[in-house]
């Protein structure tokens, strides 16, 4: 009985020495180690403080993409962008002038032909806001002043929709009668009440990518908003795309899909504060201007520092810190494994379940009895209890 525990064991630790032997093999001995990925921490603006993200990000085993050659390029297109816009203000101020000298020569036609030229400019160039509206008002009311100094076919109406379209843009503001007479007074105050009379109607926009900005008038088109009959100066935008823009009629339906650009900057966006990382279009523009598949989204918000983990265009963690240090640190941290919860099981199954437990530990306890020939194999019991 005795040789047979010590052959039995013996085979045994046999068997378990030949496991071990088996997975040293199948173990590499040489693994290759991980090539730490690059990482931008990228500022939401020019105002945004990231102090420390750098450290922060090679203090989590990966490289940093320094912001400092990124913020130069941003400046440099924001500034070439200001100065298209200077120069596209002064043709349009130019083209203006020429206007002006026109119609008191009574040219109406060569005024016609400058300013279809300077509102095609000015729709592309000039972003929604003030200097939007004052610039189209003053284009749309000199293009009404020439369609009702040329008095053709169908130049009454045209002049009565430029006006409408300068009220659209601007409802306080009004022709200077000192300057142009109490007749152009009336027919602005007419077209402007002829318009005033139309319903708004709903708007269905059709706009790729989806989440593209579009304004109207020179102002943010609301999601909600009905705009009347008439014509429209309707501009469609996003980070990393070309621009549509241009005058439109009617505008119950605005369809428009600026493609992708790879020549699109984005120091504009930037320095205006209007790139935001719950744009997927900024989120995949900003990556391929930084150059890195993971890039960490750095804001201040309520007094502290948000930072937005983003990885191929992905949001994928969000953490909040004190510093913007602190904050890339905790976002780039790994994800500690959760331990598994266990739920208490019915009260009427715990016997069962411990009688199970007991009955496979039992069978634990008399393998290893027979094998390594410690004892005598007990009396085999299995025992259920239900409740």
């Amino acid at each position: 009985m005795i040789r047979h525990r010590d052959s039995f064991s013996a085979r045994l630790v046999g068997a378990v020495v030949a496991v071990g032997s088996a997975l040293a093999i199948t173990r590499p001995a040489d693994a290759a180690p991980a090539v730490a990925s690059e990482v931008t921490v990228w500022p939401r603006g020019p105002g945004t403080a990231i102090a420390g993200g750098d450290e922060a990000v090679r203090a989590a085993g990966s490289r940093a993409r320094g912001f400092a050659s990124l913020r130069a390029r941003l400046e440099a297109e924001d500034a070439a962008a200001q100065a298209r816009l200077r120069a596209a203000l002064q043709a349009v101020e130019q083209g203006l002038e020429a206007v002006r000298a026109a119609y008191l020569a009574q040219r109406p036609d060569d005024m016609l032909v400058a300013l279809a030229r300077a509102e095609a400019e000015a729709v592309a160039a000039l972003p929604p806001g003030p200097l939007c509206a004052a610039t189209l008002w003053e284009l749309e009311f000199q293009l009404g002043l020439a369609y009702g100094a040329r008095k053709g076919p169908g130049d009454a109406e045209r002049a009565s929709a430029r006006f409408a379209l300068a009220w659209a843009l601007d409802g306080e503001r009004r022709p200077l009668g000192a300057l142009y007479g109490p007749d152009v007074g009336l027919a602005f105050a007419q077209a402007v009440d002829a318009a005033a009379r139309r319903p708004s109607r709903p708007v269905t926009v059709e706009v790729t990518p989806d989440d593209a900005r579009v304004a109207v008038d020179c102002r943010p088109l609301a999601a909600d908003s009905g705009l009347r009959p008439g014509l429209h100066a309707v501009r469609v935008d996003a980070p990393g795309h070309g621009v549509f823009a241009q005058v439109v009629e009617g505008a119950e339906v605005i369809r428009a899909a600026p493609g992708p650009d790879a020549a699109a900057e984005l120091g504009p966006w930037w320095f205006a504060g209007t790139l935001t990382p719950m744009s997927a279009s900024a989120r995949d523009a900003v990556q391929r201007f930084a150059g890195t598949r993971e890039v960490v989204w750095v804001e201040e918000a309520d007094a502290q520092f948000v930072a937005r983990l983003v990885v191929d265009g992905q949001p994928r963690r969000v953490a909040r810190a004190e510093s913007a240090a602190a904050a890339v640190r905790q976002v780039l941290a790994p994800i500690e494994p959760s331990a598994p919860r266990v739920e208490a099981m019915p009260r009427k199954r715990t016997g069962l379940w411990v009688g199970l437990a007991s009955a496979a530990l039992g069978s634990v306890a008399l393998g290893l009895g027979l094998g390594l020939g410690l004892r005598e194999p007990p009396e085999a019991r299995l025992q259920l209890v239900v409740r």
